[in-house]
């Protein structure tokens, strides 16, 4: 049987824990990786890492969703005039709304 988010949160008391104590209780109790991610979870959401967690997840998805636009196999991208835009013209004009400087790669 799997551990369960309620249960890892329920294990320990891991708000105010030091990450060290953390890692340390983690690695001794947990019976496999499934098991430490969810302990490493729970503390890091006691410890008010729950934001990082969604902040994470979130970037992950809007990563994979840009990588599939800028590949241009399913659709073309359009720019606001109706001009097709490549790859590099997508990542500057991405750069240029995100206020990136330039050469900053």
């Amino acid at each position: 049987m799997e551990l369960t988010t309620e249960e890892a949160d329920k294990m320990q008391e891991w708000a105010g824990m030091d990450g060290a104590i953390a890692w340390h209780l983690i690695d001794r109790h947990a019976d496999n990786w499934n098991e430490a991610g969810e302990m490493m979870n729970a503390w890091l959401r006691a410890n008010g890492g729950g934001q990082w967690i969604s902040c994470s997840k979130t970037n992950q998805l809007d990563a994979e969703r840009y990588r599939l636009l800028r590949k241009g196999q399913h659709w073309s991208v359009i720019d606001g005039i109706g001009d097709t835009l490549s790859a590099d013209v997508l990542d500057d004009a991405v750069d240029a709304a995100m206020n990136v400087p330039p050469n900053a790669k």
